[in-house]
């Protein structure tokens, strides 16, 4: 492989992804119209892919094979660091790639050089394929430093998932890579240092299908409370973005939204008859706000949500003065 013709890296962690993970790497090298090279890891799979992965032949890959388990973010940073292009496209081992998703996501950058990370559309699948939703997205190409804060506080990660996101290599070599001590929001605390001081781009067009499935880390129970640990922190730095003309009211969305959908798991924890890990989730989430106010906002909120006027009351709470 020629690393001058290389236009863009694709950076793929792997653990364990059989079956899903023979069609998440047939559709990156399917990619049309873009030279690319395709940087996996695989992070001491037990299941047969590296062996899988052994098995191609192709000069735009590139396998390594972990000494030991790195993790995610970990086995992330490792990747990244062996990519030879300066933008890298993150992805991952269950999810599919348009055909013009590579070709599509360089044009994007080329045309906006100076930007924190950019992110594209996609469609929802579930573990058959068979596609069920998309995101909604904000119109515009590009989004602030405070519209990204503001949007990170009162609905999460905008980008939704490592495997839409694309950035420039040599922005992990200024701001640090992947903090491998954080087990759920690795990428998040990512997003909110890179967007620190330039816009995230929005790619206008469905680039990608994004496998919904319960073997997510985002589903694991036991993963929960490293989301409401690790993210308080996140907030507190989007927070220092936000004008005070705005700020009451993104504090107003973190209390109804955020918080009320934290205790939402809550109960899917007691419920569940997980004891331990509903305990300690629940001392966590009463460090962090008033549990009691916060289970009646809950409850307003459900009561609100069966009549059909959640949106509506949202809106008029905080989210039409944002």
């Amino acid at each position: 492989m020629d690393n001058n013709k290389i236009s863009i890296a694709v950076a793929l962690p792997v653990y364990n992804g059989l079956p899903l993970l023979k069609e998440s790497v047939e559709s990156v090298l399917q990619q049309r119209d873009v030279d690319f090279e395709l940087v996996i890891g695989d992070d001491c799979s037990q299941d047969g892919s590296f062996e899988y992965l052994s098995g191609l032949k192709d000069s735009r890959i590139r396998l390594f094979r972990n000494s030991k388990n790195f993790g995610l973010f970990g086995n992330l940073n490792n990747i990244i660091k062996n990519c030879n292009s300066e933008i890298i496209h993150l992805w991952s081992q269950d999810d599919i790639m348009l055909p013009t998703c590579l070709k599509e996501t360089l044009e994007f950058h080329k045309k906006h050089p100076n930007l924190a990370f950019a992110f594209c559309k996609y469609y929802i699948i579930n573990e058959r394929g068979e596609i069920t939703g998309e995101n909604k997205l904000n119109k515009n190409e590009l989004i602030s430093v405070e519209g990204h804060a503001i949007s990170s506080l009162v609905a999460g990660s905008i980008a939704g998932n490592i495997a839409n996101v694309s950035l420039r290599k040599s922005d992990f070599e200024k701001l640090g890579y992947f903090n491998e001590q954080l087990k759920y929001s690795g990428d998040f605390d990512m997003w909110c240092r890179l967007s620190s001081k330039w816009p995230v781009g929005i790619i206008q067009r469905h680039l990608i299908k994004l496998r919904n499935h319960e073997k997510q880390l985002s589903k694991k129970k036991s993963m929960w409370i490293y989301r409401l640990k690790e993210n308080k922190a996140i907030y507190d730095e989007f927070l220092k973005r936000v004008g005070k003309d705005k700020l009451k009211y993104v504090k107003r969305g973190l209390k109804w939204r955020v918080y009320t959908q934290y205790f939402g798991l809550y109960l899917k924890l007691i419920r569940s008859g997980e004891k331990e890990l509903a305990y300690f989730y629940g001392i966590e989430l009463k460090s962090q706000c008033n549990i009691y106010i916060t289970a009646l906002r809950y409850s307003l909120l459900f009561i609100i949500g069966k009549i059909g006027l959640r949106k509506k009351f949202l809106q008029k709470l905080y989210f039409d003065k944002l």
